[in-house]
This record gives structure tokens, C-alpha cells and sequence, in this order.
């Protein structure tokens, strides 16, 4: 258990710049919320008859996206391509 914590102190600063990054790629289509905890407006049905796994959030006309710190580039542009 102390392990895990000692990568995890030592690996998470350096991801922190993409997460800014992919945080900023994220509020410029559209999602509120800050780093990778967004929010926006839609259906979460509809985001998995697209093909993307999403939380519903708030009176359920929000869906929420809480990916991995280790999300690709490619990775995003299809999520959002698809939930365009």
C-alpha cells in the first residue's frame, strides 16, 4: 500500500501539465468544470447510443466526463467528434 502512494506522489505532478492541457481542450468545446471533472449539457442515453461513456450529473440533463489522467489526444477528439 505504501508503495502504490509513493508512485502515485511521485507520478501525478508530472501529469498534471497534460491534464491542464486537455482541461483547456475541453472548456474550448464547450464543457464546464475544471481539469478533467466537466460537465455539460445533453443526454447521457445519447452519449452511449454514440459510443461514449458518460456520468448523468446534476437533474439529469447534465452528463459528466471524468476520464483517466492518461487520456490520449486521439482518444479525445473522437469522444468529442462524437458527442458533437
Amino acid at each position: 500500500m505504501c508503495a502504490a502512494a509513493l508512485v502515485v506522489r511521485d507520478e501525478v505532478p508530472r501529469l498534471l501539465p497534460r491534464v491542464q492541457e486537455l482541461g483547456e481542450r475541453f472548456e474550448r468545446a464547450g464543457w464546464r468544470g475544471k481539469g478533467l471533472l466537466r460537465a455539460r449539457e445533453g443526454s447521457a442515453d445519447d452519449a452511449l447510443e454514440r459510443g461514449v461513456l458518460v456520468v448523468p450529473a446534476g437533474d439529469g440533463s447534465l452528463i459528466q466526463a471524468t476520464p483517466p489522467l492518461t487520456l490520449s489526444d486521439d482518444e479525445l477528439d473522437d469522444a468529442l467528434t462524437r458527442l458533437a
